[in-house]
């Protein structure tokens, strides 16, 4: 008889995926969580220290948020695939590691293209004008910077994948330890009934 609980590359990739697609939907909605709490900074002095607060918070949550969604997976794909191992865990967790950062960029890159460029733009041509204003830049550096300007939604996109699939790759590595827990009591089991 075929044992179905076997773990397969495509069960991996199916769940994994699936729930990559969950967590890059539900973190880049911080992107425009955080638009909305900067929003509220072009008021009073008070109403900045708000927004920096709630930006904070947010932050706290999203950190918080996605260790808890990606130990919830790895525990759910466990217990739905008794033979799942250590090594399963964590390449399910590295599955959704990389779907998860690549919605999640995604979702950034259609913001700064698309949604928002606007403001973006205006970010970086405050920033520009402040440090313009200081003397921190000669004209080589701004033509420079504004050459790499250029290249902005590129970067961010792979820069925010790199960081993204790196954080949850090391996630995944530390959880998937645990996930399934080790039987103790297996290979002293195994040794003692072949001694006897």
């Amino acid at each position: 008889m075929e044992n179905t609980n076997i773990v397969d590359r495509q069960a991996l990739w199916n769940e994994g995926a699936k729930y990559g697609l969950v967590l890059g939907v539900i973190t880049g909605a911080f992107i425009f969580l955080n638009m909305l709490a900067a929003s509220l900074a072009e008021g009073s002095a008070m109403m900045k220290m708000l927004a920096v607060a709630l930006n904070a918070g947010l932050w706290l949550v999203k950190f918080i948020g996605c260790l808890w969604l990606m130990r919830f997976f790895m525990l759910k794909f466990a217990a739905c695939h008794p033979s799942a191992t250590n090594k399963h865990t964590f390449r399910l967790g590295v599955i959704t590691a990389l779907t998860s950062a690549l919605v999640y960029s995604g979702i950034n890159l259609l913001n700064i293209c698309v949604i928002s460029p606007d403001s973006i733009k205006e970010a970086i041509d405050t920033l520009m004008q402040t440090y313009s204003s200081i003397g921190a830049f000669s004209d080589s550096d701004r033509i420079a910077i504004e050459k790499t300007l250029g290249w902005y939604p590129q970067i961010a996109f792979f820069s925010n994948f790199i960081y993204c699939f790196i954080y949850g790759t090391v996630v995944s590595l530390i959880f998937s330890g645990s996930i399934p827990p080790k039987d103790i009591f297996a290979d002293s089991e195994t040794g003692g009934s072949q001694g006897n």
